[in-house]
């Protein structure tokens, strides 16, 4: 970048505009970010713009001309009237890139707003149940209004699409849900929607929603649904809190006025009234540049992670079925999911349900007691590290008991992880893990059940059109199995897309690694099975009292074009150097 941002100001119009271009893609950013974006307002909306590069100066119209190097500079404020903007970056006088055109619209509302009947008591669903079958959905819209839900949702054409988007609520959940959530909401809180607490340097604080974020700005919707971009050089702290924004309304909305909003609510859907709903989706998440902004939500059973305003999975922790650490639902930056469904909805394949969660640390034998199959127990103990990003990467620490199906503690298992983006189209997921014997000495036996274990999507399994390929060269889950290799990814080509997962092993994991996987979509990291994979010496591997077995997988979860493959064993190579986060 140092040697380019002088080619900004070269006299060839063409150099210049290479070179702005370059950095802004290179810093992340545009070359003008406009915040808001153009689109519908209300009353009025403040637009604030600023230059992707620096030092530059944007230039704007509002009368529909041409911007010039005399236009005027800065942010226009506040517009209340329908307004086309035009904005051009210029360095030295001279326009770089194209001229960015969008237009404000102002939506007048023809609502008429009621008044909040009378609370006397707080309301209780018990109060508002009866009242639903003789509600009156049409005051619904002036209600949404009135409480102040059009400040922070959308539902039809009504309100901002900042919290959970309530246009298909009635596809995905029941009344009693509904007037739950909006009593107390911080009963049931959408992932990706807690708040967020920022204060600066200069004292002052903030609260509120995360809405988007570049290199250089915050920006998040605070709790009066004003938005604000914040200079991230000036914050000083910055926390996610699990706790709703949005406030009780137990005392703020009477019983006939909840069944009248729940009503109309209900009534916001994207299928035919009376058709059969599937199983409830995920809400529709905020959005975020690509290529920033990891978010979490510490829930009793499970660490819920999103990226850019999309889910990109779960960690579980506690699960009556599943006794054992995993990934849930894991997604690429795209949004595709690449790891299967869990629980399995209609259409998936349902074998192996409990054993096969989406990616999984595990043995079928340590002393004689079964951690696959779920017979045996990895307890967990405690986060050893809260959740946190730093450097790009979101990571956390985790210790858990191995417990023997006659509640004998085994062993301890401590865990790092770590996630960040990987170039543009994939996550790199690291485990790190440590296992250390209580009391005894640890025999890890020789299975095919042993290691890291990833089962991918339905639509990527090898049944329908996917392929396992090794650091070899070989192909197909068949042939793969029983192999050693350095690496292994399961994946599949389909609408110019290549999405899928590869699991790369570290070198300095004991014994070579064999693989174990199959065509319905399983796929195995094994460094524990020489004998049975395929027969030779023995393998077993023994962990002394006092020792420690130190593991480490990295996995890349991609969405890439066909065009642009990742290079796995360039990427192997790397990953190799990269340092350990144990202490």
């Amino acid at each position: 970048p140092a040697q380019v941002k002088p080619l900004v100001r070269d006299r060839d119009p063409g150099t210049a505009e290479v070179a702005a271009n370059w950095l802004a893609q290179s810093d992340g950013n545009p070359l003008i970010d406009i915040y808001p974006k153009p689109g519908d307002f209300v009353d009025s909306v403040t637009v604030k713009i600023t230059p992707g590069i620096k030092p530059s100066t944007v230039r704007y119209t509002l009368d529909g001309s041409e911007p010039t190097p005399k236009s005027r500079s800065g942010s226009p404020g506040p517009l209340t009237e329908t307004t086309t903007l035009k904005a051009a970056l210029f360095v030295s006088n001279q326009q770089v890139g194209n001229t960015l055109i969008g237009t404000y619209r102002k939506r007048e509302s023809n609502l008429t707003i009621p008044t909040l009947g009378t609370v006397d008591a707080p309301t209780t669903v018990a109060e508002v149940l009866p009242l639903l079958a003789a509600a009156d959905p049409k005051r619904g819209p002036g209600l949404f209004n009135a409480a102040g839900c059009v400040a922070c949702h959308r539902a039809g054409d009504e309100g901002r699409a900042i919290g959970p988007d309530l246009s298909t609520l009635g596809d995905r959940e029941d009344a009693d849900s509904v007037i739950r959530s909006i009593l107390n909401p911080n009963q049931i809180i959408v992932e990706g929607y807690g708040l967020l607490t920022v204060a600066t340097r200069d004292g002052n604080g903030f609260a509120g929603i995360f809405e988007s974020e570049t290199d250089r700005t915050l920006n998040i919707v605070q709790l009066n649904g004003e938005s604000i971009a914040i200079d991230k050089s000036t914050i000083s702290s910055r926390r996610n809190i699990h706790q709703s924004p949005m406030p009780a309304y137990d005392r703020g909305l009477n019983p006939r006025d909840l069944a009248d909003l729940v009503a109309w609510l209900m009534m916001q859907r994207a299928l035919p009234a009376g058709a059969a709903l599937s199983a409830p989706a995920r809400p529709a998440s905020l959005t975020a540049p690509a290529d920033h902004a990891f978010g979490w939500e510490l829930k009793p059973d499970r660490l819920s992670i999103a990226h850019a305003g999309r889910p990109l999975g779960d960690y579980v922790f506690r699960d009556p079925e599943v006794l054992r650490p995993h990934f849930q639902n894991l997604h690429a930056p795209s949004g595709v999911q690449v790891t299967r469904r869990h629980p399995p909805a209609e259409g998936d394949a349902t074998d192996h349900a409990t054993m096969h969660p989406g990616v999984w640390l595990a043995f079928g034998d340590i002393n004689g007691e079964d951690f696959w199959r779920n017979k045996a127990r990895m307890e967990h103990v405690a986060f050893t590290v809260e959740p946190d990003v730093a450097g790009g990467r979101l990571t956390f620490a985790t210790r858990n008991q191995l417990v023997a199906q006659d509640a004998a503690p085994l062993a301890s298992l401590s865990s790092r992880f770590a996630i960040a983006p990987w170039g543009d189209h994939a996550f790199l997921l690291t485990w790190e893990a440590e296992i250390r014997p209580e009391g005894r000495d640890l025999v890890f036996g020789e299975q095919e059940e042993m290691g890291l274990g990833v089962r991918v999507a339905t639509k990527l399994t090898e049944k329908d059109g996917g392929l396992v390929v090794n650091s070899d060269g070989v192909t197909g889950a068949k042939t793969v199995w029983g192999k050693p290799a350095a690496w292994a990814a399961y994946s599949r080509q389909t609408d110019g897309r290549i999405q899928g997962v590869a699991i790369l092993p570290a070198r300095s994991n004991p014994n070579p690694t064999w693989w174990h996987s199959r065509d319905y979509g399983v796929i195995v990291a094994n460094g524990f099975g020489k004998r049975v994979l395929p027969a030779s010496a023995d393998g077993t591997l023994v962990v002394k009292a006092g020792d420690a077995l130190k593991l480490r997988y990295d996995l890349l979860l991609f969405d890439t074009p066909a065009a642009e493959p990742i290079d796995l064993a360039a990427a192997y190579k790397a990953i190799q150097s990269l340092p350990s986060s144990r202490p």
